[in-house]
């Protein structure tokens, strides 16, 4: 998720590859999507998208991607994944 994180969407699409780690959630039960829907990565969250990423996953605190796109006040993001829902 670290690739996520410092929006590196090269190694995020080699990554992706990978269907079965989209959806992986860590300790916060936060997944790939939910870090670049916290950073606002339009393009990030775009191509985890394309690859399988849900965006009904809800982390620890119930909160999906989209939750923390919109908390964060990153709208593009949010309405991208609003489309998915």
């Amino acid at each position: 998720m670290c690739a996520v994180t410092l929006r590196d969407s090269e190694r995020v699409a080699d990554d992706s590859e990978r269907v079965a780690y989209v959806n992986v959630q860590d300790d916060r039960g936060w997944t790939a999507l939910h870090y670049g829907a916290n950073n606002g990565h339009e393009d990030i969250v775009a191509l985890l998208m394309e690859h399988g990423a849900d965006v009904a996953i809800v982390d620890k605190d119930g909160h999906t991607a989209r939750d923390l796109a919109i908390a964060n006040g990153h709208t593009v993001v949010a309405d991208l994944l609003t489309r998915y829902m």
